[in-house]
């Protein structure tokens, strides 16, 4: 009787959960982050496209793709089957789910109610559950000051505890955001120099988790070895993207660039736009300048830039870049490039750039600034190294560009 009692309760459980509208809560109170917050060890959240944190039915739900930014720790999706798999050290714990129904497996082939739901293309599961159930330690703190709920899941591998993780990247977690009209002056001290203004100090800004890209164009060039130098002196990579015409003329300098880890992309054969005037002289320039650093450097690239940006080419649109990616190319532009008269004003709007996008893409060209630039900025980013993660670009990851598009 237990057994079919115990049934029953699971059917009407998955009924109410079939039946009930989902209630998704969402802090909006001044000096909130626009997104609940979710961490993993000391970074946040990578994706900004996708909502981090929901509220089901009173239980914080999270996405199934978390758990892949852990070593230790693996997801593995049959979509056509409906099923996917969490796994820790390769099956030694595991939980395994059928979104058919509301039910996990774990190692000991233990039967597990744990409902998951699709949610903004995505799927979700209980956080807390999962933790408890993988190894994972599970962490939630409310701010005192605007309700926002913050989470963390950690597998060991953190510097900082949460209360001091949440302090550094987001201090009005805990304390009122102030601004000079709400801090009070000082009571005036009877003194001779008591006539002086009062100066009020705001807090200094702390610079929230940062994705960068950076990259350089029109390689190998004139200040190759300088720029190669200076990146493996602050031990960062960058993504170089290469002129077909510049690689034939400086094979060795190529094949630096690709032995010291960067990554490279295309960049047209001659850096000529009028020659690109339709889908197929792109795909054709494309190909050509690949078989050209096959026969260099035995490598080929899947990433593309056009001359000056996609902006700035009038035969990519959208037709052209669907034609490209079933080519198996993916078209990247910036969001960020030097503005100014010397190398440090220049260096200056780069940081500035970075400080404005969470996803940081950095256009330098090799010119005589190059280097004095890339000094500045890498030291900044150093500083900074617990917010800034510093990424080359992969086909796999995302495609950025500026392409107009209908939709």
């Amino acid at each position: 009787m237990r057994g079919k009692g115990t049934k029953l309760v699971s059917v009407l459980v998955c009924a109410a959960v079939m039946l009930t509208a989902i209630v998704f809560t969402r802090t909006e109170l001044h000096g909130a982050v626009s997104n609940p917050l979710l961490y993993w060890n000391d970074r946040s959240w990578p994706y900004e496209d996708r909502q981090p944190i929901e509220k089901v039915l009173g239980i914080y739900y999270i996405p199934l793709t978390i758990f892949n930014q852990f070593a230790d720790y693996e997801v593995r999706t049959n979509s056509r089957q409906k099923t996917f798999i969490i796994e820790y050290n390769g099956g030694e714990l595991f939980l395994s789910f059928d979104t058919t129904r509301d039910f996990a497996l774990n190692q000991d082939d233990e039967q597990i109610y744990i409902p998951t739901y699709e949610l903004h293309d995505e799927r979700y599961v209980p956080a807390q559950e999962i933790c408890r159930r993988l190894g994972l330690t599970f962490e939630k703190l409310t701010s005192p000051v605007t309700g926002e709920v913050a989470i963390r899941i950690s597998d060991g591998n953190n510097t900082y505890s949460f209360t001091e993780l949440l302090s550094r990247k987001y201090p009005g977690f805990f304390t009122p955001e102030t601004t000079s009209q709400q801090i009070q002056p000082p009571t005036p001290q009877t003194t001779a120099d008591s006539t002086s203004p009062t100066v009020t100090e705001e807090p200094l800004p702390v610079l929230t988790d940062r994705t960068i890209f950076i990259t350089i164009e029109n390689s190998p060039g004139e200040y190759t070895g300088e720029i190669l130098e200076t990146l493996a002196s602050f031990g960062y990579s960058a993504t170089f993207f290469v002129t077909g015409k510049q690689a034939a003329e400086s094979p060795l300098m190529l094949a630096r660039i690709s032995a010291a880890g960067h990554a490279i992309g295309l960049h047209t054969m001659e850096h000529s736009p009028a020659k690109l005037t339709d889908a197929d002289a792109i795909l054709s320039d494309i190909e050509a300048e690949n078989e050209l650093l096959y026969g260099l450097i035995k490598q080929k690239s899947r990433i593309w830039r056009a001359p000056e940006g996609s902006a700035a080419l009038k035969a990519l649109n959208m037709e052209t870049e669907l034609l490209l990616n079933q080519a198996g190319y993916v078209v990247w532009d910036w969001n960020i490039e030097p503005s100014g008269r010397t190398a440090a004003k220049k260096a200056e709007s780069v940081i500035s750039g970075i400080w404005n996008n969470e996803t940081a893409v950095i256009r330098l060209a090799e010119d005589r600034d190059a280097v004095e630039i890339l000094k500045t900025v890498l030291a900044f980013i150093a500083e900074n190294s617990d917010a800034c993660d510093v990424r080359t670009i992969s086909p796999a990851y995302y495609e950025y560009n500026l392409i107009k598009h209908d939709y």
